[in-house]
């Protein structure tokens, strides 16, 4: 990318901030110059604190170095997370080409992980019972051992695990889950985590529902609704309602989790209730 520069004066000046003010106490006005005019890169340092200057940070910066669009990884990311929740095989394999394609001239685990998860749900939409007959081989596939062994997670991988977690047995889950909260603790200074809290105690629901342990489901649908309701996240609360229904056997309680979906003409989380209540309430 060789438009840092450009990017940084145009941010600078829509801001009305001066190149005096920029520099005060931290660079001279001609490497300013040199730097703007593409001429001079600064250092790591220097250009954080560049930043800083113009109130601007990493992320944002590079979001309108590029033209307001995401990045390749990004992208494919942001593609993913979008598309996980209806499972379209034709897209889950559409995006694994983009994978691999990316992966030919960059390196990232965390695409690594993702080609790991679409091969995953691809084994899972392509069986008619919508299970995996043979968990051994998964948990051999998945690169546990390799995620376990990272000090720390980004918020991309703590994402993309808990989309996994439905593939493990309810125990090994169960602790999975424990250490994708304690990562997260890591992430509440820089934003807010709850909705994805609550979309890991959610899915430890569903995994405790179909083993049957539902003492252990409704601890999880309770938490679940916790943090909907702090994060104010309507459709994992009605999801939470619903869970926490088929743990108690309260078709009254089911009732409402439909009604609140069907409010807010939420039909993805609609057909979810409905599914998991002929499941859980049959």
């Amino acid at each position: 990318m060789n438009n840092l520069g450009t990017t940084y004066r145009k941010i600078r000046k829509s801001r009305g901030i001066t190149q005096a003010q920029v520099c005060k106490d931290l660079l001279s006005r001609t490497t300013l110059s040199k730097f703007e005019n593409e001429k001079l890169t600064p250092s790591v340092t220097l250009f954080i604190a560049l930043l800083a200057r113009i109130d601007c940070g990493f992320e944002e910066f590079f979001y309108i170095a590029q033209g307001y669009r995401l990045n390749e990884k990004q992208q494919i990311l942001h593609q993913f997370f979008s598309l996980f929740s209806n499972q379209d095989l034709k897209a889950l394999l559409a995006l694994k080409e983009q994978c691999l394609l990316f992966q030919r001239t960059s390196v990232s685990k965390t695409i690594d992980l993702l080609l790991y998860v679409i091969d995953s749900l691809t084994a899972l939409s392509t069986n008619a019972e919508k299970e995996i007959p043979c968990l051994p081989k998964v948990l051999l596939t998945v690169p546990w051992d390799a995620l376990q062994a990272y000090s720390d997670w980004t918020l991309d991988d703590i994402k993309l695990i808990n989309c996994l977690l439905y593939l493990f047995p309810v125990e090994i889950a169960h602790a999975i889950a424990r250490q994708l909260i304690q990562q997260l603790k890591k992430y509440e200074a820089l934003e807010n985590t709850m909705s994805l809290q609550c979309a890991i105690h959610l899915n430890v629901a569903l995994l405790y529902l179909q083993e049957q342990q539902h003492q252990e489901a409704k601890g999880a649908a309770d938490q679940a609704l916790l943090l909907a309701k702090k994060s104010k996240r309507y459709d994992y609360y009605s999801l939470a309602t619903a869970r926490k229904s088929f743990a108690i056997k309260d078709t009254d309680l089911f009732a409402q989790a439909r009604q609140m979906a069907s409010l807010f003409e939420d039909k993805w989380t609609c057909e979810l209730i409905e599914k998991e209540g002929r499941q859980f309430l049959s």
